[in-house]
């Protein structure tokens, strides 16, 4: 399923820049989107240089405006500070000697800055120290319970080294992006698109799957759509209109497919 969804969602890895501009910009994307976290960390290079000495003098109040659209800013700006103190004072303004670390040793170290916690660090170690490594975000944790790779109650370290065994050390960070544009774009939280997903008919998730099981075929027809005498199905093609084949959202709305009187 994975190599179908990297077909289907084919990414180019981006280029990190330095350590702490990638610190601060993964601080500033926590619990927003890309656009917004994007928006902000402009704003802040118009207005401050991006450095931890520079940033560590600074106050939270004239942080705040030029952050404020990446949200939560009262709590974003106090832990930019702080995490840039730490960095200029202890590591004398470089996460170098972190990040070169062994794998497990750096992320538990960067982990006791301010703001950072296991998907901050990994982000740094994947794109930045280039460890083999998948930053697990809210997407790729929804995709790898939905596609039967994690248990539905695994935390963050079960969800990342049970995707990270399938996957080869070279195509990790790839993966990663890719299964996160699926996850924006198909397996979405509350309504995922089940009747367009590429992976529909292996998914263990899939409502498709499930009702394509339960329901003889014979018995089936598609809105808008027509039944042949032999239960196939033939959509209307000059109806441009996408018709949905079996797919009931998650929200409750109405069956996209119907039952024939017996």
């Amino acid at each position: 399923m994975l190599g179908v969804i990297n077909k289907a969602f084919p990414v180019r890895v981006w280029k990190a820049g330095g350590a702490f501009e990638t610190l601060v910009q993964t601080i500033l994307s926590q619990n927003t989107n890309d656009r917004n976290s994007e928006a902000a960390m402009r704003k802040l290079r118009k207005h401050y240089k991006i450095t931890p000495r520079t940033l560590a003098k600074t106050r939270a109040s004239r942080l705040i405006p030029y952050i404020r659209q990446a949200g939560l800013y009262r709590s974003k700006a106090p832990r930019i500070i702080e995490t840039s103190r730490i960095i200029d004072e202890r590591y004398g303004g470089s996460l170098t000697k972190v990040l070169d670390q062994p794998y497990k040793q750096a992320k538990e170290e960067l982990m006791t800055l301010p703001g950072v916690g296991p998907k901050t660090a990994d982000i740094l170690l994947a794109f930045v120290a280039k460890n083999p490594v998948i930053p697990i975000d809210t997407h790729i944790a929804r995709v790898t319970k939905r596609l039967g790779i994690a248990r539905s109650k695994a935390n963050y370290e079960e969800i990342r080294t049970s995707l990270e065994a399938l996957i080869p050390p070279r195509d990790r960070v790839r993966d990663h992006l890719s299964i996160i544009a699926f996850g924006r774009a198909i397996c979405k939280a509350p309504r995922p698109r089940c009747s367009i997903c590429p992976v529909n008919k292996s998914c263990p998730s899939s409502i498709v799957r499930h009702e394509i099981n339960r329901i003889p075929r014979q018995q089936l027809f598609l809105v808008n759509g027509h039944s042949h005498g032999d239960g196939s199905l033939l959509a209307d093609r000059s109806n441009k209109r996408r018709h949905t084949l079996l797919c009931r959202s998650y929200s409750g709305r109405k069956d996209n497919y119907t039952r024939r009187d017996s």
